[in-house]
């Protein structure tokens, strides 16, 4: 299978994207700066994920239509589908998103879910806060760029930010 890849700059830093020919299959956060470095191919899938993720980044998209391809047991895809359905600009807790997935008790296993999200941005993660409210861990960049994300959508709903 031919996967493609290349980087986008955003305002919380660089990431790379990996597609095969069908769908996105990979979005990881770099940071600020590329380590090592890798060859950058294209292709349209990867352009329109570039489009819509500069899009969200401008304040212009809430919802994603980029074809992706997720990994992982039905539990884990449920976890995702749920997710995905958290609007713009919403935030819900690791417990009550286990909760509508059909999982009792099962804020912790939402977390480690959370923290292994192939697809951040387009598989809102970042909407996930802990229990008490607070913002919680955020595998692709840290509790800054999560509040940043959260406090991005916040602002462009015109509810207060966190």
């Amino acid at each position: 299978m031919n996967l493609f890849q290349t980087s986008l700059s955003s305002p919380v830093g660089i990431y790379k994207i990996v597609s095969n020919a069908h769908a996105i299959v990979s979005i990881h956060f770099l940071g600020n700066t590329i380590q090592g470095s890798y060859d950058s191919t294209s292709n349209e899938i990867l352009q329109l994920a570039i489009q819509q993720i500069e899009e969200y980044f401008q304040g212009t998209r809430k919802e994603f239509t980029i074809p992706f391809e997720l990994s992982g047991t039905s539990l884990l895809q449920k976890v995702y589908q749920t997710l995905a359905q958290v609007p713009y600009g919403s935030t819900i807790k690791y417990g009550d998103l286990a909760k509508k997935a059909g999982i009792d008790k099962g804020g912790r296993f939402a977390g480690n879910v959370m923290a292994r999200n192939p697809l951040p941005i387009v598989i809102p993660c970042h909407r996930v806060i802990r229990g008490d409210g607070s913002i919680g861990n955020y595998s692709s960049g840290g509790e800054n760029v999560k509040r940043w994300l959260i406090n991005w959508e916040i602002s462009h709903v015109g509810r207060e930010e966190l």
